[in-house]
């Protein structure tokens, strides 16, 4: 079905109807309803909860409609997802609010983690709530996300905090808030307002991907569980939930309340000889502010627990980091990296491609037409060569990305003659670390046309008869690229 020849906007009112606020999370409404002035962002993949969400809010703050923005990201990983953009986007015209989706659609050099395709997707949607000075981030979570968020957590020991997420609303120091209203609503009851009402959604059938762990809990696990048991557990889960979330307050506040550094390398247990029964939650702390959190396992968290406040002398290694533990001190006996080693640059983009590196580091490739104004802006020098670089290229032109390899050399732009590259890092005094995490733009010729930091190469200069242009980009994480490129807007065409 067409997004254009469906009634969203009485599909919205009779949802509303089936699942009134009433049904809703409260923390999450207290938090929006003063708040319709300001801009939201919706996120929206086209499936069945975040549409539900996504009609709920339109229909339940009618004041907010205004500067309602509902944001697509299509991750690159089916061919299916430009159709599901386009959906979108036709839904967000349908209800007159803007739609925003990725410029460029991303290129992974391997099979991304659950935990990379949501960073890139949060990282996106925060830049564009930024942009536009959105103060709220919408999501559509539901009741069903948390028992699987509960079961997957518990397994792996995690802690207070983390066992009461999905949460209904978090607040940052310099970001968007994100809020999850429909944290009550199991996920067949969404499905169910939706099919008696007609309104259609897109099945994303990756959710059924085996080698994703939630998706094994939710399809192999929870069945089963559900069969087991002579209750439905899910109000029971919500209820712990709840529960713990009052629990984690409590302790956060009695952390907060003893005078201690938890960025320094070392944690003394004499600040907690008061309360001896907050070390542990002392321990995890200290432990994520050295970016440990998700190093440290569970059993290394207790010997370090246990041999904190003895005698003793414990010495753990966690990689290329060592604590130690004993007389009542818990050290870190390696400095901390100023960043994590760079994995390798392996991937050929064509024309509006974009590549995520494991470690967040992005780089694209996008073919533009040669225009008067974009000579104009390399006359005003406004080009960071830091983060992009503009050569002679054709739409269909292929660029390889790769590392630095010993015996690259090139000519820059300007440059009286071709030079090894590592010289030219040594000129321009760019940091030895920072040279191996750089990468290497070449041609299908392996002729090197890029590093970042650098000009691009002499011989593919742009000539003022050329029509097309590639820009070739470079960012260290996909926030800082996000900020940097620019969000493609319902009203544009789609190419």
């Amino acid at each position: 079905m067409d997004a254009l020849d469906f009634d969203w906007c009485q599909a919205a009112e009779a949802l509303l109807r089936e699942v009134p606020v009433g049904q809703w999370e409260r923390q999450a409404l207290a938090w929006l309803e003063p708040r319709q002035a300001e801009p939201w962002v919706v996120a929206c993949s086209g499936g069945a909860d975040s549409m539900a969400l996504l009609l709920l809010t339109w229909a339940a703050f009618p004041e907010a409609r205004s500067q309602l923005m509902v944001v697509n990201y299509n991750h690159g990983l089916r061919p299916e997802a430009e159709e599901e953009t386009i959906f979108v986007r036709g839904i967000g015209a349908a209800l007159g609010i803007k739609a925003l989706t990725n410029q460029e659609v991303p290129v992974w050099p391997e099979t991304p983690s659950e935990a990379q395709l949501r960073k890139v997707r949060f990282d996106f949607l925060r830049a564009i709530a930024n942009s536009h000075g959105a103060t709220n981030i919408l999501q559509g979570h539901q009741a069903d996300d948390v028992l699987e968020s509960f079961l997957l957590r518990a397994g792996r020991g995690s802690s207070l905090r983390a066992l009461t997420g999905p949460r209904p609303l978090e607040t940052f120091a310099e970001q968007p808030a994100h809020v999850r209203p429909l944290l009550t609503v199991p996920r067949e009851r969404l499905r169910e307002a939706l099919r008696a009402l007609d309104i259609p959604w897109r099945e994303d059938q990756s959710n059924r991907d085996a080698r994703y762990r939630r998706n094994r809990v939710r399809e192999e696990v929870i069945p089963v569980w559900r069969q087991a048991l002579p209750h439905e557990p899910l109000a029971g889960v919500l209820a712990i939930r709840e529960e713990l979330a009052d629990a984690e307050a409590v302790v956060e506040a009695a952390l907060d309340a003893v005078p201690v550094d938890y960025d320094a390398p070392e944690l003394c247990a004499r600040a907690f000889s008061s309360q001896t029964a907050l070390r542990r939650w002392a321990l995890q702390r200290w432990l994520h502010r050295q970016d440990l959190g998700e190093t440290v396992t569970r059993a290394a968290r207790a010997q370090l627990l246990e041999a904190w406040i003895r005698p003793v002398d414990l010495t753990l290694s966690f990689g290329p980091t060592v604590l130690k533990a004993g007389h009542g001190k818990l050290t870190r006996l390696t400095p901390r990296l100023p960043c994590p080693p760079a994995s390798p640059f392996d991937a050929c983009l064509a024309s509006g491609a974009v590549c995520f590196q494991p470690d967040g580091r992005v780089t694209a490739v996008h073919a533009q037409r040669v225009t008067p104004q974009l000579w104009e802006r390399f006359r005003q020098r406004g080009v960071e060569v830091q983060r992009e670089a503009w050569i002679r290229g054709l739409p269909d032109t292929v660029v390889q990305v790769r590392n630095w390899q010993p015996g690259d050399a090139y000519r820059p732009l300007g440059a009286p003659g071709r030079k090894k590259l590592q010289d030219w890092f040594t000129d321009r005094k760019i940091p030895e670390r920072e040279r191996h995490r750089l990468p290497v733009f070449l041609n299908a010729q392996n002729d090197l046309l890029w590093v970042p930091g650098l000009p691009p190469a002499q011989v593919a200069c742009l000539q003022p008869q050329d029509v097309w242009a590639l820009k070739l980009t470079y960012c260290p994480s996909s926030a800082d690229y996000n900020l940097f490129s620019h969000a493609r807007e319902s009203e544009q065409s789609t190419e």
